[in-house]
């Protein structure tokens, strides 16, 4: 196991929980042993609805890399600005004078042990100022040591400067859903065309066609009140005209005293 390693999962897994607005862990929580990076692993693969590996199989440092990796990939997250010169001397209290000036979900709480290794000390530090910047929806990764340590504070306090207001971000529980679109407004009906067909309004015509062929039937237009005809007898009359077949005319046999009353069919045939 190399240390690049170590301080990579350590500190992508506290930026992913800075933008994923969980705390981090305190005390032996906070160690960056395998053991203890596999349960924050699994804590923010749940959320994102990742099958993890199985319990009954050994957390090993390349399968957790790949996991970060895995899960790194899936957040936009921007990468922050490096302006801190190179010149600059590394020291503890430069680190802990950049981390001061930062404005964080809870300030940085340095441990009371004095007999931890300094490598201690800066995995806490790095780590703080990696979930700082997730929250910040900023990708940020550094390595467990000094230079590197006063390098991200020194480029996030300078963030946080040039961005006071900028609100911590918290993203939901769960996987990225689809956006919500904004409700559809309809404007003004518009108005016929003039054209019977026209799909806008030929439901309506076909209304209003029905509506009069039914009042001419029933008497109970405007035009025939107006004129004082009977819907019943005007019925009785269109009928009338239209049994043209069955009109009768009267025939006389020559060689009979007595007529028969043929029925006509058309208008001209006779039949004796």
């Amino acid at each position: 196991m190399t240390g690049t390693a170590e301080s990579y999962c350590a500190n992508f897994i506290a930026n992913l929980e800075g933008w994923k607005g969980i705390e981090l862990p305190k005390d032996d929580g906070l160690l960056a042993t395998l053991e203890a990076l596999d349960r924050r692993m699994r804590a923010l693969e749940a959320m994102d609805r990742i099958t993890p590996p199985p319990p009954m199989l050994e957390p090993s440092w390349d399968s957790l890399t790949w996991r970060v990796c895995r899960l790194a990939n899936r957040w936009p997250g921007r990468p922050i600005n490096t302006v801190t010169p190179p010149f600059i001397q590394p020291s503890l209290p430069l680190l802990k004078s950049a981390i001061a000036g930062i404005v964080g979900p809870k300030p940085m709480s340095w441990p009371e042990k004095e007999d931890l290794e300094e490598k201690e000390v800066i995995s806490r530090a790095t780590q703080w100022l990696c979930h700082t910047a997730g929250g910040r929806v900023i990708k940020a990764c550094t390595s467990f040591n000094l230079a590197g340590a006063c390098a991200l504070a020194l480029d996030l306090s300078l963030e946080v400067e040039a961005r006071p207001g900028m609100p911590l971000v918290r993203r939901p529980p769960g996987p990225v859903g689809p956006p919500i679109r904004p409700p559809i407004i309809k404007g003004p009906k518009k108005s016929c065309c003039g054209c019977c067909v026209c799909s806008c309004h030929g439901k309506e015509q076909k209304k209003t066609d029905s509506k009069r062929v039914s009042a001419w039937l029933t008497g109970n237009s405007k035009s025939k009140k107006s004129h004082g005809s009977c819907g019943s007898s005007r019925v009785a009359g269109w009928f009338k005209k239209l049994a043209f077949w069955r009109r009768t005319s009267r025939c006389y046999d020559t060689d009979s005293d007595s007529g028969s009353e043929i029925s006509s069919l058309s208008s001209a045939t006779m039949i004796v």
